[in-house]
C-alpha cells in the first residue's frame, strides 16, 4: 500500500469516527427536517474537540518516536555496545 492510499485510508477512518461519535452525542431529534441550533453548536464543539485531541495525540506520539529514535542512536554510538563503532 503506497503512502497516498494509507493517508487517505487514515483520513477516512478518522472522519468516520468523528462523524459517528459527534452524531451519536449531538443529534437528539430525527423527526425534524433541519438541525437545531443546539445540535449544530454541539456538533461544532464536538468536532473541534475531536480534532484538537487527535492533533495533541499525534504531537505526543511524534515526540515519543523522536525520543525513542535518539535513544537508539545514542546506544549504537556508545562505546561498549554490541554494535560496530564508526
Amino acid at each position: 500500500m503506497n503512502d497516498n492510499t494509507r493517508n487517505m485510508r487514515d483520513f477516512l477512518l478518522l472522519y468516520n469516527q468523528l462523524t459517528e461519535q459527534c452524531f451519536d452525542r449531538c443529534v437528539y431529534n430525527m423527526s425534524r427536517n433541519s438541525v437545531s441550533n443546539r445540535e449544530n453548536d454541539c456538533i461544532s464543539m464536538c468536532a473541534d474537540r475531536y480534532v484538537a485531541f487527535n492533533q495533541k495525540t499525534m504531537h505526543v506520539f511524534v515526540e515519543y518516536q523522536n525520543m525513542k529514535q535518539q535513544v537508539a542512536l545514542n546506544a549504537q554510538s556508545s562505546p561498549g555496545t554490541s554494535g560496530t563503532v564508526a
